[in-house]
């Protein structure tokens, strides 16, 4: 008898939420940062195996993020929150900061930004929306 289905659906929502996702979204938060580069995306199947990448040796989806998952968090807009951090207890308060990475061709003028946070069950317990023009690469909408 193997493992629980859920451990398996644990370990894809990790993926979906790894290193790279974290990291990438520093650079975002960086002001004036340049860029950056994403190498090696995909297995290495060579003389060692390294079977790191996001895709397979044939550049193909490995089966726990896709293209559309993976530009929520790598694309010319990306929503951010500053989190200070990542566990609380039931008797703290929690505070976010909301930002916008933009780095499109041009100001989002006419932006409306939503956000949602929602209890462990998915029920929402806060959402709130917010009309701003982006104009900045990463700037603050919401401080609260």
């Amino acid at each position: 008898m193997g493992p629980s289905p859920s451990i398996y659906d644990g370990f894809g929502q990790s993926c979906r939420h790894s290193a790279t996702n974290m990291r990438l979204k520093r650079h975002f938060r960086t002001p004036d940062y340049a860029g950056f580069q994403l190498l090696a995306l995909n297995d290495y199947s060579g003389q060692g195996t390294a079977l790191v990448g996001l895709l397979d040796v044939f550049f193909e989806e490995k089966g726990y993020i896709n293209a559309d998952e993976f530009r929520r968090f790598c694309s010319p807009t990306v929503p951010l929150a500053r989190i200070p951090k990542f566990v609380y207890a039931n008797n703290e308060t929690f505070h976010a900061d909301i930002e916008v990475s933009h780095f499109g061709a041009a100001p989002l003028e006419s932006a409306k930004t939503v956000y949602t946070i929602k209890r462990i069950n998915s029920e929402k317990y806060m959402l709130m929306e917010l009309s701003a023009p982006i104009t900045f690469p990463s700037e603050i909408l919401f401080s609260g």
